[in-house]
């Protein structure tokens, strides 16, 4: 009983490089953050081996901070949000994404280019997370640029405030 092939709701599909959008799990999140190095806190960075402070940058107009792990096989992850545009606008403005994420309810997806990989993940209607991952290495280091954004990606997207709920009005 129960196994037939009738039409039961399926459960919420795996993510693949598909273009379809999985609908956002968790609460919108803030879009605007004053200290862009607060997106993984003290302990997490280290945490994951870190061993450059966190600093301050930009990473195609969005501004964020990157986390750095020096030495011939370092790598570095670029954390941000943007309120410019949708996380669907966002994705849709890019090549076809090479894979999907979800993190903790916040699904994404990633576009992978070598030793460089973008993670761009649902945190509101109107804005998205970018964890951009980077490795020194070659892939013969165990070293997954995208195993990096994702990990940084879902620590940032569970610290962020969540957004204030417009009063009903």
């Amino acid at each position: 009983m129960g196994c037939g092939g009738g039409s039961e709701a399926s459960p919420r599909p795996p993510q693949s490089a598909s273009p379809e959008f999985v609908p956002r799990a968790g609460p919108a999140k803030v879009t605007e953050v004053a200290e862009k190095c607060a997106f993984v806190a003290e302990d997490q960075w280290r945490g994951v081996g870190v061993d450059q402070p966190p600093r301050q940058s930009d990473w195609n107009g969005t501004p964020g901070c990157e986390y750095q792990l020096s030495g011939d096989a370092g790598w570095s992850v670029f954390v941000g949000v943007s309120g410019e545009r949708s996380y669907k606008a966002e994705v849709n403005r890019r090549a076809e994404p090479t894979g999907g994420a979800d993190l903790k309810g916040y699904p994404g997806k990633t576009f992978r280019n070598g030793a460089d990989c973008t993670l761009i993940a649902d945190i509101s209607d109107l804005g998205f997370l970018v964890a951009n991952g980077k490795t020194a290495g070659s892939d013969e280091d165990g070293v997954d640029p995208c195993v990096l954004a994702e990990q940084f990606g879902g620590m940032a997207v569970m610290n962020l405030p969540d957004a204030p709920v417009p009063a009903a009005g």
